[in-house]
């Protein structure tokens, strides 16, 4: 696939994902059917100060990588479609902390005993699990 496609394919993804996230959000905080997470995943470390400025910066690192090799990578195979997962979640989130200085959370699921999350943590958890699966079948072959 050349870089104008993978560009492209990019592009119409993050924004379509991007969107979906911010449309569940507005739509939970209309609906006053939400929670504030002000931490990282199911709120760990939301009481220090600098948690907010450390997840920001983590956001901008996971973003830069994830553009990085989702473009020096030839082809096109799942681990494109990890990062692009990691890109979208973390962008999402990040506009959250930038703006609010949290996230919003509002999916739960009665069956696990696991605090709410939002779809750009979704992004994230299967990102991550294919890159773990990339990393685990391919070594470092990253680029």
């Amino acid at each position: 696939m050349d870089n104008k496609k993978k560009l492209f394919l990019f592009i119409s993804i993050f924004v379509l994902l991007f969107f979906l996230d911010r449309i569940s959000k507005l739509h939970k905080v209309y609906t006053n059917n939400y929670s504030i997470n002000k931490g990282t995943a199911f709120g760990f470390f939301s009481n220090f100060e600098y948690t907010p400025l450390v997840l920001i910066l983590i956001a901008f690192v996971v973003s830069f990588f994830c553009l990085f090799f989702y473009f020096r990578k030839k082809g096109f195979s799942y681990l494109h479609i990890a990062l692009l997962l990691l890109f979208s979640g973390s962008v999402s989130n990040l506009v959250d902390r930038i703006i609010y200085r949290y996230v919003i959370d509002f999916i739960t699921l009665n069956f696990l005993p696991i605090p709410a999350f939002n779809l750009a943590d979704v992004f994230n958890f299967f990102g991550l699990l294919l890159l773990l699966v990339f990393i685990l079948k391919n070594g470092n072959k990253m680029y």
